[in-house]
């Protein structure tokens, strides 16, 4: 169900409690904070929700180490598998992991890497498309924050047109085709959560 050609961006049927799932970011930041604001402004801020299952990341680093990456920023290389990601961090609130498991009922999936990310104000992420595609829950937002869906308008001179998308904090997930070319950026004065939900694509199933 999950297809190259599908509309880069879709409002599923699934919806969560924002309420509950702020009081579940509220709960983990107990145990950690969000990473220090990275050496690349273009870059997200993220917290890992479960772990590799060969994990072996220091305890004090399961929140923010390579749990929660699945390539080297600057060499492309892969770490590891989105399957692979199998051992939820023992101080997530199980409401977290019920709301996964309802979408991954709804829509037939196996989720991979299932993370918060936050992207600051006055970041814009550099255009790339991923390996996989993905659900957003958004927690927190704010009206200046959007994707854009990059498109070729032609191919021999390089022009772009885009598509502006944006996910309000209604509860629902919306289910996000990024085999396609995209970027984010947050002009906004506030910071942008969402719960993140990869999709193990069908050639990693075993």
């Amino acid at each position: 169900m999950f297809n190259l050609t599908d509309e880069f961006l879709t409002k599923t049927d699934v919806k969560g409690d924002v309420d509950e799932l702020k009081n579940s970011l509220r709960h983990i930041l107990q145990f950690t904070n969000w990473p220090a604001p990275p050496a690349s402004p273009m870059l997200l801020n993220t917290i890992s929700i479960n772990l590799k299952r060969t994990d072996r990341t220091p305890t004090n680093q399961q929140w923010s180490g390579l749990s929660g990456r699945i390539r080297h920023p600057d060499t492309g290389r892969t770490f590891v598998t989105q399957q692979e990601y199998t051992i939820w961090n023992e101080k997530v609130p199980k409401y977290i992991r019920k709301l996964v498991a309802k979408l991954e009922t709804a829509y037939q999936f196996q989720s991979g890497r299932v993370r918060l990310s936050n992207l600051p104000p006055m970041v814009c992420l550099r255009t790339h498309s991923d390996l996989e595609q993905r659900f957003h829950l958004a927690i927190t937002t704010n009206p200046d924050v959007f994707f854009y869906n990059n498109t070729y308008q032609s191919q021999s001179s390089r022009q772009f047109s885009g598509f502006g998308y944006h996910i309000p904090v209604d509860g629902f997930f919306y289910k996000a085709n990024t085999y396609l070319a995209h970027t984010a950026i947050n002009s906004g004065d506030s910071d942008r959560i969402h719960l993140v939900v990869d999709i193990v694509p069908s050639d990693q199933l075993q």
